[in-house]
This record gives structure tokens, sequence and C-alpha cells, in this order.
């Protein structure tokens, strides 16, 4: 079905409630499918909706077919088929059209008389899209009208009928009436050409605000309205006689208490309405409040939008996600093509080149992956603070020595102002330098070669305040509230000459947000610099003792007898040359099956073993030589790309002394080894 004819059915329950007689038709000619009918149509026709609905008008009663009755069928279908040719309302005067009567009755056909209307309904287009058919049982009328002739001759006749005419219309009335005021729909009738209301139900004045209405026009009783458009489709129904209808549409009333204009939206439907002598007397409007239907929808829209944004975001996100990761491996290439040297070699300069180059990248690919894992683990609330009480100022001195390389690169001013007096917090040390790091790093960043830092902090017991600014580049105002968003970057030029995806900051905001704290961002825009502050409630009373940092020893110690296992061949070789250098005796073993081999005839003192290894895992290896007394003191590393906090547990059960993060630094290398050379049982 058109989807014209679809929508002009949605008020099928107020047709079918309809105290008139009159049905809904297709304009399948000369078929004539009916589509719906009222109640009191089918009580009148003797007939059900599944006998009716969907059959053609005229197949329903082709079983009366002998001349007086097929006469009044045939003049019925030519009406229809004008009414839909022209567009016009066409009518016709008594017909005869006699009825099945019961079978019990004892008679086939019960004589009955009608008048009909073909009303067409237009679409949108001009056309008509339903023809509504309308008849009057004026069997009653015809027999007295007889009877009437028969007695008293054609003049007494014509005042009966016009009180049975009289008499009809205000039963029709007090029907249609008590079926409106009750109706859920708001419903109201309007009269003549100026639209003057005539009647209206309750839910039509809940609507408006219980106004006055009857006897005042539309223009009177709605003087806000911007009217106009309203009267001109009253006044197209009312003149034409065809039906409109809109959709979701809006409308603007004033509240009666507050004055104050408020929309709302409705689904209308204006029908011409007539009185017995088919004349147009006014119209009829029906109507369905659909503001919660039309909120949702666009809520449901905009939900939409937002998740189509978001999706963007993240394939832009992914994009830069690996180029960031390429970056550094061109520049790794390319020092080590030029540290794999040529026929004369490498002077000690080139060899101190490529070493510092390929440090510098891979400190950032790992800092980039580490700032990827801790924000998947937030996101999923799998990081815990670790409290612990500490000063500011080790907090301070670990972050700006963290990023000082970077800042020294760019040959950057950093003025770092701290309280004189030491500031005891309990914090989670780890993180809150995280926090103080990537503001710098942040600032770094964004800032020009030559600019200025400063990493300002002060107390406001219990709050703690950071204040990290500078005269970089600033922050564009569109972009400034979704700073601290995941995978919202402003807009980057292809040569990505300043880096980076927005991770450092989101890992700011969880971490702060996790201490009790928040961090806010203000520039005066592009251009102008940035500044961000950070206000955390974590300052405590209680000094403490003894919290001088202290710098771990490199010196060699006595050599020792280290087993490397890795599957990735490189990195194995790469590690145990770096132990070795150091003047230990080092094996490596590929896979855990060698591993354990090796381990049985060297009997390692310390072990570095990678966990996804081919044939054993890691984890077993471990639990197998802690099974053997040989090995009950060894020290055993974990060296893995796993770097959760579940990893970490696991391979503490499995019997791991350490648990280091690939790619293993060489201080925290170092500092595993000073340890064992420093423990009481090789005292």
């Amino acid at each position: 079905m058109p989807t014209s004819q679809r929508e002009s059915l949605d008020y099928r329950h107020l047709l079918e409630a309809s105290p008139e007689m009159v049905c809904v038709i297709a304009t399948d000619a000369p078929r004539f499918t009916v589509l719906a009918a009222s109640d009191a149509y089918l009580e009148a026709t003797r007939t059900t909706r599944d006998q009716l609905i969907g059959q053609g008008l005229f197949e329903i009663f082709d079983a009366y077919e002998d001349t007086h009755r097929t006469a009044g069928r045939e003049q019925v279908r030519r009406n229809l088929a004008e009414s839909l040719e022209t567009g016009e309302m066409c009518s016709t005067g008594p017909l005869r059209y006699d009825l099945r009567r019961p079978e019990d009755s004892g008679e086939s056909f019960e004589e009955r008389y009608w008048t009909t209307r073909s009303i067409p309904i237009g679409d949108d287009q001009g056309g008509v899209s339903h023809l509504l058919h309308r008849v009057e049982d004026v069997t009653e009328y015809i027999v007295q009208e007889r009877q009437q002739d028969w007695r008293n001759g054609t003049d007494t006749a014509h005042t009966v009928v016009a009180d049975l005419r009289r008499s009809l219309e205000q039963k029709t009335r007090r029907q249609f009436h008590d079926m409106f005021m009750k109706a859920p729909a708001f419903i109201c009738m309007v009269e003549g050409p100026s639209h003057t209301f005539t009647m209206a139900n309750p839910a039509y004045y809940e609507l408006i605000g219980h106004r006055e209405l009857i006897g005042r026009t539309v223009s009177e009783v709605f003087p806000e309205q911007e009217i106009d458009k309203f009267i001109a489709v009253l006044d197209s129904v009312y003149q034409t006689g065809k039906p409109r209808v809109f959709y979701e549409q809006e409308i603007v009333l004033r509240d009666e208490d507050t004055g104050q204009p408020g929309a709302i939206h409705a689904t209308f439907a204006y029908l011409p309405n007539y009185n017995l002598q088919g004349e147009i007397e006014g119209v009829a409007v029906f109507g369905f409040e659909v503001t919660e239907l039309v909120a949702a929808r666009q809520a449901v829209e905009a939900q939409a939008a937002r998740a189509e944004r978001e999706n963007r975001h993240k394939d832009e996100f992914l994009a830069m996600l690996g180029h960031e990761l390429r970056n550094p491996l061109a520049p790794i290439g390319m020092a080590l093509e030029v540290m794999r040297g040529g026929e004369e070699g490498l002077d000690e300069e080139q060899l101190h080149w490529g070493m510092d180059l390929i440090e510098r990248q891979l400190s950032q690919m790992t800092r980039l992956v580490d700032d990827l894992l801790d924000v998947a683990r937030i996101e999923r609330a799998q990081i815990d603070l670790q409290l612990d009480e500490c000063t500011l100022q080790s907090i301070v001195s670990g972050a700006v020595e963290s990023c000082r390389p970077l800042i020294n690169r760019k040959e950057q001013s950093l003025d770092v102002l701290l309280p004189d007096a030491t500031v005891n917090l309990e914090v989670d040390p780890v993180r809150l330098t995280q926090v103080v790091a990537n503001l710098l790093n942040n600032a770094s960043k964004y800032t020009q070669t030559g600019g200025e830092i400063t990493l300002e902090t002060h107390v406001d017991a219990p709050h703690l305040v950071i204040e990290v600014c500078d005269n970089g580049q600033g922050i564009d105002p569109d972009l400034l509230p979704h700073v601290f968003t995941l995978f919202k970057q402003s807009e980057t030029s292809l040569d990505r000459s300043l880096g980076g995806l927005g991770l450092g900051l989101t890992l700011v905001r969880r971490l702060v947000e996790m201490h009790g704290g928040q961090v806010r961002a203000s520039s005066e825009g592009t251009g102008h610099g940035s500044c961000f502050r950070v206000e955390m409630p974590v300052v405590v009373d209680a000094p403490i003792a003894g919290d001088a940092p202290t710098r771990q020893s490199e010196e060699r110690g006595e050599s020792m007898r280290v087993l490397v296992v890795d599957d990735n061949r490189d990195a194995a070789e790469a590690l145990a040359l770096l132990i070795s250098a150091h003047g230990n005796n080092v094996e490596v073993a590929y896979d855990g099956a060698e591993a354990l081999d090796v381990a049985d005839d060297f009997e390692p003192q310390v072990l570095f073993l990678d966990i996804g290894l081919p044939k054993v895992d890691g984890y077993q290896v471990a639990c197998n030589l802690r099974n053997d007394a040989r090995f009950e003191d060894a020290t055993m590393v974990a060296v893995t790309g796993y770097g959760q906090d579940e990893d970490l547990k696991r391979a503490m059960e499995a019997g791991f002394d350490h648990h280091l993060v690939k790619p293993a630094a060489r201080a925290a290398i170092q500092e595993v080894l000073t340890s064992v050379q420093n423990s009481p049982a090789r005292a």
C-alpha cells in the first residue's frame, strides 16, 4: 500500500467508533477494496470486518443478483468512479439495496433504501488517496413517505420527512458528541468561513490550557500563534472538502500561569464536516500529542550522530597510532644501517650518535605503549592506586628528570617553583609523578624551540595545587572543552610535526580523579600559550623521615652466572651482551625446553625469562626450576610484553622475583643484578 494510503489510516480507531455509517475505500476502480469501516456501517449492512475488510465493495453484495437490486449497485459504482475522476463529492438520492435476512427468518431478503455520499480524500500531490463512502439508511423515511402519500398526500409526506431528518440529525449529533467527549485524542469542531469553535472535547481543552473557546474564532483564541498557516489549512478543507493530515506539527502556546511560550508536537487531521444536505458546514480537527515521541526520536538521532562522531574519532586515532608506532622505526633502521658500517667502519662519534638515536626512539615507543596500556586499564577499572607517603619535592624531581631530555633538546627554559618547606603527601607516587611528567611533556611538545615552561606548586591544605604553564601554541577555543577526551585531538597536518595521540592528558585526568582531585585547562587561544591546573586533597601533616633520594650504584660487582631465555634471538643476544658487559658469565636459550636443559648443566644464579616461549612457557619453566633444590635461591626475572596487574600477579605466583615489561630499561636490569650481588646470601 502506498505511504499516503497507510498514513491516512492512522485514525482507524476513531473511524471505527464513529456513529456514522462510513467506510474507507481504496482507489483501485472498478474493484474499490474496503480498507476500514465503522461499527455502525457493519451493523447496518449485517456484515463483519472479517467479511468486509480487503474485499471489493461490490463483491460482498454480488449475491443479490436481480434487476431492482442491481440498479442501485451500479448507481453507487458510477458515483465512486465519478468522485475518483473529478475529485469532487458525489451523492445519490434514495436507492434500493436489499439486505439478506438471517437464515432462520424464513425470508431471503429485506427491502432497504439508502442515500450515499462518495467523498474523495486528497494526498499531498493533489491526487486522490482514498474514498470516504458514507451511507444513510432511509428505509423508515421511504416507508413513512409511502404511507403518508397513500393516506394524506404528498404535502403531509414532506412534513414527516422533515421531522424524520431533524430526528436523525439530533440522534447523530448526540452519538457523535458522546464519542468525541470520551476520546483520548483531542478533537474540536469549527464552523463557517471564519472558523468559529462550536465543540471541543476535554482533551483539547487540556491541550490549550482551558481557554474560552465556544463562539470564538481561531484567531481570537490563539493570538500568540503564527496562525496564518493554520487558517490556510482550515480554509482549504472548508472550501474544497479535501481532508489534510500533518505529522509532528510544532505548536507554540503560552503557559497560562507563567505567560512563557512552550512548544509541543502533535499530529493533526483536518476533515470536512457535512450536514444532512451534503453541504460542508465546518471542519473537524483530530489530533494526538507526540512530543515525547519526537523527543525520543531526536535523542536517538543525536545519540547515533554522537556514535558516528566517536567512531570517526576512533578511526582517526587508530590511523595516527599506526603512524606514531611506525615513526620511530625509520630512524632506528637508518641508525642500524649506519652502525653496521661500510668498509672503513665507524668512528666513536658515529657509534654514540646511533646509540643515542636508538635509545631516544625506543623511549618514545615505550612511552606510547605504556600510555596505551594505562588508558586501557583505567577505562576497565583495572588500576588501583598504591597509596604511600612521600614528598612533593621527590614527585617533582622525578617528573622533571624524566622530561629533561625533551626540554633540553628543544632548548626550552623550565622554571620550577616549590614551597620552601617539605610538603608531605599521601598519594600513589608512581602515578602522581606520571601526572606531572605528562603535563610537562605536553607543554614541551606544544611549545616552540626556545620557549618557556613554568611548573609551580603550592599548598592550600588539604589540597595540593600544581600548575604547568607555557608560552606555546595555545589551545583553540573549540578544542578546549575536549582536551582531556580520548580520541579527540585538534586538526593535525600531514607532517605530524608535533606528534602524540592525546593519551597523556587523558591519563592525567583519570589519575587526578582517582586521587579525588580535578584538572582544568585554560588558554587565551591559538598562539597564546596554555595552562593546566591540578587540585588534589592529598596533603598530610606528618613529615616523613629519611626521605632523601638515593642513586643506584653501577659499579661492577662479582661475576654471576646468568641465563637469558627468549625466542626472539635478537632480543636474547642483545640482553646477553648487555649483562656480560658487566663481567657476568651468560648463557642463552631460545625456548622453554632448551632453557631447562641449559639450566640443568649451567646452574644459573639469575634467570631472565621471556613468558611467551615455545614448547614450555616461561611460567612453567619457573615452576619446574623452583621445584629443584638447586634453584631455591636463584633470582628469576620475567621479561615480557605482558604488563598488566594480573600478569604481575601470575608471575609472582609462578615463582618469579621480578617482573620487567619489554623493552626493559637498562637501569632496571642493572638494579636487579646489583640487588643480587648485594644480597645477604652472597655476603
